[in-house]
């Protein structure tokens, strides 16, 4: 969503939903991760897997429900996604952009 505001016309989206967009994931002084979504009622951390064989599987581990749609736990790695679980029962991709 955040990349498709960023090729779109502008004023399309307002600036107070555009913001909660952008900051949707930040990472605490700690070093972990909060993340939210008031539509997300689940949130997975997926990190690549860490063999090369032919039956390598990623990494899966939930992040903990602090509040609706608030989430924490310890950062994602390089190439990890997230995996989201909305209120509608849709699951849907997100990432954590650094920098």
């Amino acid at each position: 969503c955040e990349r498709a505001a960023e090729r779109g016309r502008p004023g399309v989206i307002g600036a107070d939903d555009l913001t909660r967009l952008r900051t949707r994931a930040r990472l605490t002084p700690d070093g972990s991760l909060l993340y939210r979504l008031p539509q997300a009622v689940r949130v997975e951390v997926v990190s690549p897997a860490s063999d090369s064989g032919p039956r390598a599987r990623p990494g899966v581990r939930a992040l903990e429900r602090t509040a609706p749609g608030t989430f924490t736990g310890p950062a994602p790695g390089p190439g990890a996604l997230l995996l989201l679980t909305l209120d509608s029962g849709r699951v849907v991709w997100d990432e954590v952009r650094r920098g």
